[in-house]
């Protein structure tokens, strides 16, 4: 929605406590279909081992869905600015090495 002005008119944010978070591992899939983006994520959980029962293979392991979410094509754009400034912070940190942009590069 547009103000008087012509600008965009960002709306007011409000916080809800009562709503549960997610943990997860990995972000499994990820599609865009052109309009929304949809992401899964999930949890893995590893077989418990007794030790009478161990043996030389690794413990089995499985991905359980944690969570999906889907995503207009705007707050996509909105994602991938925020991942970057995430990414700006981590480098500045040490966290991460930057990796030069292959789009940037002579050939």
């Amino acid at each position: 929605m547009k103000t008087p002005n012509g600008a965009a008119s960002q709306p007011r944010y409000i916080d809800r406590p009562e709503i549960t978070e997610v943990f997860a591992d990995r972000l499994e899939h990820v599609f865009f279909d052109g309009v929304t983006l949809r992401m899964e994520f999930t949890v893995v959980r590893t077989e418990a081992e007794s030790g009478a029962t161990r043996s030389v293979e690794a413990p089995k392991q499985w991905a359980y869905t944690a969570s999906r979410v889907v995503m207009s094509g705007r707050s996509v754009v909105q994602l991938l600015n925020k991942m970057h400034e995430l990414q700006a912070l981590m480098t500045r940190q040490g966290l991460i090495e930057a990796r030069p942009n292959p789009d940037s590069q002579a050939s």
